[in-house]
């Protein structure tokens, strides 16, 4: 009895001594497998290669670190591959993402070679699975390089994928229809110079931008009065009047009349007169021969009355804009002023003002109501 208890007494000894000699064995196993953590920055960068690779790990994690982004990574790794969901990099997991190391990539597109088809894509393109860099907007310069990446179809762009406008008119060259717009044209979506009022002429060229539709209009945009009686062709009743004749507001040849004696071509007391036959160059202050005969009967009329003081007032119709329409009547009026003065009249007697197309004495509607607005009156300021 006492020789079986001496022996459970040894037996009991050993046992501990063999758990007091494998514990820390047991402790070295417990940490290699759950303990044992990578810290190389190397190692993390390889593993977060790896991870990217196979889709882990997406763009924005701090490389050579263990930052959330891979460590939420490494867990979806771990659980995926059956090993304990720490979030660290372990000896067991680096082992088992070492398996899924891409093979070698020549042109760092994310693509192994075995299976890249375009191997020499540019550095920063963005490739498709094939490993073919992408050109979402068609123009030629791929994804990743191309700092314009909504190019509109058919434009031509530059090394940097962003389209070129040669004449700087907002239309892109290979949309552009016109690619040499004078610069500050207004243009239409298809780069060409716009035309307002479709008589032909563009806009940055048209000097009569509101030309009434089917208007005959000259090179600039005015309309044309092909027979130079000052009567445009678009309200010119008898378009062949001989060079040099009068004609009426129509522009038919006006029938000789006697002479009105001198002072009939001046108004009455505070009445204005308007001076028929007077008539100038189209859009120009310039008076035509014709109106001589009418404009020496009023410097007659005014020399023999020296006492009467005259304003000459300049008007207009309604085509074109305002400012330009005040321009030409006060033009016209200072025209017909200097006239008298240059026939003998004093200038004390004579003032001229422009009013435009402010006092239409008929409807601008119609092209015999233009033609009859567009006149010079004299009024007596006495």
């Amino acid at each position: 009895m006492q020789r079986l208890r001496v022996n459970t007494i040894l037996l009991l000894a050993l046992a501990g001594a063999a758990m007091l000699i494998l514990a820390p064995a047991r402790r070295a196993e417990a940490q290699l497998n759950y303990g044992n953590v990578w810290t190389s920055s190397a190692d993390i960068a390889e593993a977060q290669r790896i991870l990217e690779y196979r889709g882990y790990l997406a763009q924005g994690y701090k490389s050579g670190s263990v930052d959330g982004t891979t460590s939420h990574a490494l867990r979806a790794f771990q659980t995926d591959h059956a090993l304990r969901p720490s979030g660290l990099l372990d000896t067991e997991t680096f082992a088992q993402l070492l398996q899924h190391r891409p093979g070698k990539d020549s042109d760092g597109d994310g693509v192994p070679d075995n299976r890249d088809k375009c191997p020499n894509t540019a550095k920063g393109a963005r490739v498709d699975t094939n490993g073919c860099p992408k050109d979402t907007d068609g123009d030629g310069v791929v994804d990743g390089v191309d700092r314009c990446p909504d190019t509109p179809h058919g434009a031509k762009v530059d090394a940097e994928g962003c389209p070129l406008d040669s004449d700087q008119d907002g239309v892109f060259d290979g949309i552009d229809q016109c690619p040499d717009t004078p610069h500050g044209a207004k243009v239409n979506s298809k780069g060409c110079s716009q035309d307002s009022d479709g008589d032909g002429v563009a806009d940055d060229a048209d000097k009569c931008p509101n030309t009434p539709h089917g208007t005959k209009v000259g090179s600039d945009g005015c309309p044309a009065d092909s027979d130079g009686d000052g009567v445009t062709d678009d309200r010119d009743r008898c378009p062949d009047t001989p060079k040099g004749a009068r004609v009426d507001p129509q522009g038919c040849p006006e029938k000789e009349a006697a002479a009105p004696a001198p002072l009939a071509v001046l108004p009455e007391s505070k009445k204005s007169l308007v001076l028929e036959g007077v008539n100038f160059e189209t859009n120009s202050s310039k008076l035509q021969s014709s109106s001589n005969a009418a404009l020496d009967r009023v410097a007659d009329g005014l020399k023999s009355n020296p006492e009467v003081r005259i304003e000459v007032g300049g008007h207009t119709d309604s085509q074109g804009n305002d400012d330009y329409n005040m321009k030409l009547s006060r033009a016209r009026a200072n025209s017909v002023r200097d006239y008298l003065i240059g026939k003998g009249v004093a200038a004390s007697q004579l003032t001229a003002k422009g009013y435009g197309e402010a006092k239409p004495i008929s409807d601008n509607k119609t092209a015999g109501g233009r033609a009859v607005n567009r006149r010079v009156e004299l009024k007596r300021l006495d």
